[in-house]
């Protein structure tokens, strides 16, 4: 019986995704949409599941996903809304989370968010929108998608290292 022996390049190949990563590069969109406002409060709306993506024949375990590209809700993931909380409390500004029908008139602007998730090896946020919106009129103050890169030695973004540095960037377009 021969052996087949495997191609240095193909190596190398396996060498690169394992330590610096498959995936993407970084796609940020940040959208102002009105002229800048100052915000002291803000409520969070909780968000009641997470988004996964399967991958390949190796999807999150928990969504039941049998084929890549299939979307499934699941159970939140990563305490989004916690961390959104405390980047917005580093920048001043006090805020609520909770659900969509405890919205109050005394706050400034409303926060919306959805987080994506896929699996490659371990969990990791995929994509992240976070939205602001003037309390009082629903307008969009700033909009911002986020395709956060998956970097060195499989060091996976999670909204513990992605909300912060998205905060600010959109509190500056405010």
């Amino acid at each position: 019986m021969a052996t087949k022996s495997v191609p240095g390049h193909a190596l190398g190949a396996l060498f690169v995704c394992f330590f610096i990563g498959c995936g993407g590069g970084q796609q940020d969109t940040l959208r102002p949409y009105k002229p800048r406002v100052t915000v002291k409060t803000a409520y969070i709306i909780e968000n009641r599941y997470s988004i996964v993506v399967g991958y390949d024949d190796d999807p999150l375990p928990e969504s039941g996903l049998k084929i890549a590209g299939q979307k499934s809700k699941v159970a939140p993931i990563g305490d989004t809304s916690g961390h959104i909380q405390r980047a917005l409390r580093n920048h001043g500004i006090e805020s609520t989370i909770g659900e969509e029908q405890g919205v109050s008139q005394d706050v400034d602007m409303i926060v919306r968010y959805e987080d994506v998730w896929q699996w490659d090896v371990k969990k990791y946020l995929k994509e992240l929108f976070i939205g602001f919106y003037d309390a009082r009129t629903g307008e969009k103050l700033v909009e911002t998608t986020h395709h956060p890169k998956k970097i060195v030695l499989q060091t996976f973004p999670t909204p513990q290292k992605e909300v912060p540095g998205l905060i600010s960037a959109m509190l500056k377009k405010m």
